[in-house]
């Protein structure tokens, strides 16, 4: 998908051929600080970026240390960035 958007974006099709006007998509990507293989989910995020994408958004992450580790592997990474944070839910206790 991001590599169609990309294209249409440089006013061509999927198959490279010209489509007069180019688009004005704005090309965002998700990305998983939480992966249970944050190195494929990195990979994938370089394959992303190389295929066009200008941001990413985070899944949302209800624990620094998952967000502070996920930061220090992507502070290369040369694109925007948003990160959904949280508070874990509540959960309510019995009373006595």
């Amino acid at each position: 998908m991001v590599n169609l958007i990309n294209r249409l974006n440089h006013g061509l099709d999927l198959a490279g051929n010209p489509i007069g006007e180019p688009t004005g998509f704005s090309v965002g990507v998700g990305v998983n600080p939480g992966a249970i293989n944050l190195d494929e989910e990195l990979r994938r995020l370089d394959w992303k970026i190389e295929a066009g994408a200008e941001y990413m958004i985070t899944q949302p992450v209800f624990d620094i240390g998952v967000l502070e580790r996920f930061m220090r592997r992507v502070e290369h990474v040369r694109i925007r960035f948003s990160a959904a944070s949280g508070r874990s839910p509540r959960t309510a206790t019995p009373s006595s």
